[in-house]
């Protein structure tokens, strides 16, 4: 509401609207949220963002979160 409100929706050319992009790099170093607990995936980043979105903007405003973080090893069947 601080940053993208003012700068971009007031925009003329966004028709009012905007994306809240983030990208998402893992859980480290993500702050701790309210609640005492980190997000732990991309998709509860995304979630608490749009919790946090006041009613007003909700319809104006998408939030999306990718994830860029290294994929995972995959577990490997020892014999």
């Amino acid at each position: 509401e601080r940053q993208l409100v003012p700068r971009y929706l007031r925009d003329p050319e966004s028709g009012g609207h905007g994306i809240y992009l983030v990208l998402w790099f893992g859980p480290d170093g993500i702050p701790v949220h309210p609640s005492g607990r980190k997000p732990k995936t991309p998709r509860e980043l995304q979630k608490r963002l749009e919790a946090g979105i006041p009613d007003l903007y909700r319809f104006k405003i998408k939030v999306i979160v990718v994830d860029v973080s290294k994929p995972r090893k995959p577990m490997t069947r020892t014999q």
